[in-house]
């Protein structure tokens, strides 16, 4: 995702919401917040930090809603 750093770097905030509990649309939505606030977002001229946040939150849940459709509990 543009406006990011270029290497990959995990987001403990988003991994600490996600360990421990049974994924659902209430956890995911709780990630996708973190996601949003965690990630290193920057303006430039082609998107604002804040669509990149929205952006990455929405990368989020559709990545969970992903797994939980091959688990075989589509949403």
């Amino acid at each position: 995702m543009g406006g990011t750093p270029s290497i990959a770097a995990r987001l403990p905030g988003v991994e600490s919401v996600l360990v421990g509990d049974a994924l659902d649309d209430a956890l995911m939505e709780r990630a996708a917040a973190a996601a949003s606030d965690e990630v290193p977002a920057r303006d430039d001229l082609r998107a604002s930090a804040q669509y990149r946040r929205v952006l990455a939150a929405w990368a989020l849940r559709e990545c969970l809603s992903r797994i939980l459709a091959q688990r075989g509990e589509e949403r």
